[in-house]
């Protein structure tokens, strides 16, 4: 989206500047067109970092990996310098990734991120699925835990071992918007523990496609078919749309229209109605592929009159 607002005085500038900020939580200033032309060449990367509400540092080594592309920086709760107590009483996967995203989210302006997973197993009813972490106590080592499950298993045919890792992730983003994304990776419960290239159920957890556990695949070979390795593909899908979405560019003149053709939603913001915006900007109503949506009544905040008429592009 792109915002164009212009003040009568600099002096003011600050003040203006924290009005944008409250409207939309991320924007860049830009007054520049060798910056923006630069940026158009290099593409619009996102910005800043991820904390996720885990200390597993296994789990932030996969992620990442898979994050690694964003330009995002992948932190632990532990790293950002955050304590929080949370419980996990949600009643799916979704539920309590959201309920770890948001008490992480009280102590930080960053996107937070959580994942809730589990194990489900057909032939115990699904279990240990949602307190899968939990099973049989939370500080049992999983050796005990994945001995435990096979030996519920004891007899049971190849064909009726089926199981599946299922993933949720949620993410609070800086505006308070939330998102969530689910995948699974199905498979089949072995007979004793394979490969030292996981933790978790990982050793006990057969993929037949791959003919090993997923403790015995490669790094990359996890991260392209396991269920915490394809939520977080959906969830970087989801996050380039937020990123779209709220990059916010602010100038007039040169500046507005070359960034106008990368725009799908535009405002066009009066600050202290010193100017007419039609003076610094395109007429939006006279181009065709642009129609008004919205258009706010006049407001003060931090001591500033302002209004914006939002555009947005045609389908």
């Amino acid at each position: 989206a792109l915002s164009s607002a212009a003040s009568d005085v600099y002096k003011r500038q600050k003040s203006w500047r924290k009005v944008l900020q409250k409207l939309f939580p991320r924007f860049i200033l830009i007054r520049n067109d060798d910056y923006i032309r630069t940026q158009m060449r290099q593409g619009v990367n996102m910005q800043g970092r991820i904390v996720f509400a885990t200390g597993n540092a296994g789990k932030i080594k996969e992620i990442r990996m898979i994050m690694e592309d964003t330009g995002l920086e992948v932190v632990s709760m532990k790293d950002a310098g955050i304590k929080a107590d949370i419980e996990e009483n949600g009643k799916t996967y979704e539920e309590n990734a959201l309920i770890k995203a948001r008490a992480v989210a009280a102590f930080t302006k960053d996107i937070v991120m959580a994942d809730d997973s589990g194990l489900e197993i057909d032939a115990l009813n699904k279990e240990p699925g949602i307190y899968s972490a939990r099973y049989l106590g939370e500080d049992t080592p999983y050796s005990i835990k994945n001995a435990n499950l096979i030996q519920r298993l004891e007899g049971v045919p190849e064909e009726k071992r089926t199981a599946r890792f299922v993933c949720a992730i949620a993410a609070v983003l800086p505006d308070g918007r939330e998102l969530t994304t689910r995948a699974t990776i199905e498979g089949r419960i072995g007979y004793e523990e394979k490969g030292t290239n996981g933790f978790g159920y990982d050793p006990i957890f057969y993929v037949p496609e791959f003919g090993k556990t997923t403790a015995e695949l490669t790094e990359e070979e996890k991260n392209q078919v396991s269920h915490r390795g394809k939520a977080l593909q959906l969830m970087k899908e989801e996050l380039k749309k937020y990123e779209e979405d709220d990059i916010f560019v602010i100038g007039g003149g040169s500046v507005y229209e070359m960034m106008l053709p990368y725009c799908n939603t535009v405002y066009v913001t009066k600050i202290d109605f010193a100017y007419q915006a039609d003076t610094y900007f395109p007429n939006l109503d006279e181009m065709p592929e642009w129609e008004m949506t919205e258009e706010s009544e006049e407001q003060t905040c931090f001591d500033i009159e302002f209004a914006f008429t939002k555009y947005e592009r045609k389908a």
